[in-house]
């Protein structure tokens, strides 16, 4: 078995969802992010398979399919992490946008010991009560 067009074909289909991810999160449409969640898992459970299988077949397969499957990988972990550091930093926007509206200063929470935010140390009061 070779790097086929099944691999090829399976890494250029997760490349193109995770590039209209990035297309829904810069347009804030969530209900976009969240169809393509479903279809990103889908196709990772699919392509998986094939990756566990790579070691094997890349030294089967000609130089220029290996290359052109790295890369494509190598595109998918970026555009993966690009969209991932978006989702975080809306994240942290939304959270402290919360902190503010409940009359908290903006910096990062503390912990307790627990693991658990600590509130008590800035007793605000939220916006609403102003």
């Amino acid at each position: 078995m070779t790097i086929g067009d099944t691999h090829l074909d399976h890494a250029e289909a997760l490349l193109a969802i995770l590039r209209r991810e990035h297309d829904a999160l810069l347009n804030g449409d969530l209900d976009a992010v969240e169809l393509l969640t479903r279809e990103k898992q889908t196709a990772l459970a699919e392509f998986e398979p094939l990756l566990r299988t790579l070691p094997a077949t890349a030294g089967q397969t000609p130089a220029e399919r290996v290359q052109r499957f790295s890369a494509l990988a190598a595109e998918c972990r970026r555009q993966n992490e690009i969209n991932g550091g978006m989702i975080e930093a809306s994240l942290r926007h939304t959270q402290s946008l919360l902190r503010l509206l409940r009359g908290q200063p903006p910096q990062a929470a503390l912990y307790s010991a627990r693991g658990k935010t600590d509130d008590s140390s800035s007793p605000g009061r939220p916006l609403a009560s102003a």
